[in-house]
């Protein structure tokens, strides 16, 4: 376990290298070292089930169907690579949400509109998200875009609409029709070179979020939310509270303030941003920042994780 803990450590401590732009804005707002950022964007990867299982990897492994005890040392390598590298893009985006909401914001809305884009598409490389075109050749000889190259482009677009779907889809186009560079900008890139737009436009809160499917109603999105909540509250309460992890008046609370992330994240277009601590805060008055972050932020975090994919999964159903 020793050893499996250091490789997870090295792993992340060269993906992290890799993230010049936004590591050097969460070091820089948090005060952590780089060791530090490591360590805390791995926590969840040591989460354990009653087996005593690393639960996070194992549910990796399945869904790469990796039969372990025949792979190669560099398929190993490879895939725990990609692993341990989404699992720091996935605390970045956490803690870009907490220290910088407009960041944080811009993130949410943009991977919301590429859901509904006809024309852009999210792939994975290396543990990297990229925002590429739906079809077409993405130039892999051609050198990368910079930042500055990014942010020219859209401070253009957003100077005549600031709604990110719309900034999206002309980028996009452009990006497809451009026979200079490749055909891939990483999504945390674009999202702080909308972010650098807006700054320079006056505007920095990135509320526009992708438009709603056309005939679905709020109360269909509210009845999502809540038969999430239920199946959770049946699911993940017993394990929880039997295990002496938490107990049933805390975990009521957990739900309480997922129902309202959920109908935050769901429903509401309010530039008002608020951080998984003040929505739990709310059911917990009592409860601290230093409270939160030792008692409760790794079980309330993943279960309000859990929820955010099932709810979307239902809605996509609508």
């Amino acid at each position: 376990m020793a050893e499996l803990t250091r490789v997870f450590q090295a792993l992340a401590l060269r993906h992290l290298e890799r993230k010049q732009l936004a590591r050097k804005g969460v070091l820089q707002q948090t005060g952590l070292t780089l060791d530090d950022l490591a360590l805390d964007c791995l926590a969840e990867v040591f989460r354990r089930d009653r087996s005593n299982k690393l639960v996070e990897l194992v549910q990796f492994v399945g869904d790469r169907e990796l039969d372990v005890e025949n792979a190669s040392d560099e398929l190993l390598l490879a895939s725990l690579r990609e692993f341990v590298s989404r699992k720091i893009n996935d605390c970045l985006f956490r803690i870009y949400q907490e220290i910088d909401p407009p960041t944080g914001r811009i993130l949410r809305n943009l991977k919301l509109a590429i859901e509904k884009s006809k024309n852009a598409r999210i792939v994975e490389r290396l543990g990297e998200s990229y925002v590429v075109p739906i079809s077409g050749s993405l130039r892999p000889n051609s050198p990368l875009l910079t930042y500055e190259d990014i942010e020219e482009k859209v401070r253009g677009m957003a100077a005549k609409d600031t709604r990110i779907p719309v900034i999206l889809g002309q980028f996009m186009e452009w990006l497809s029709a451009q026979e200079s560079f490749h055909r891939s900008v990483r999504l945390s890139t674009l999202a702080v070179s909308i972010k650098g737009a807006f700054e320079q436009l006056g505007r920095i809160d990135g509320s526009e979020v992708a438009d709603p499917d056309e005939g679905m109603l709020s109360s269909d999105v509210l009845t999502v939310i809540y038969h999430v909540c239920q199946e959770l509250d049946t699911e993940l309460r017993p394990r929880y509270t039997g295990k002496g992890k938490t107990d049933n008046v805390t975990f009521s609370s957990y739900l309480q303030a997922i129902g309202g992330i959920l109908k935050n994240e769901f429903l509401e277009d309010s530039i008002e941003y608020e951080t998984y601590f003040e929505h739990l805060r709310k059911a917990v008055p009592s409860m601290t920042k230093e409270d939160y972050l030792q008692h409760h932020r790794t079980v309330f975090e993943y279960i309000a994780k859990l929820a955010k994919e099932r709810t979307r999964e239902q809605i996509r159903r609508l």
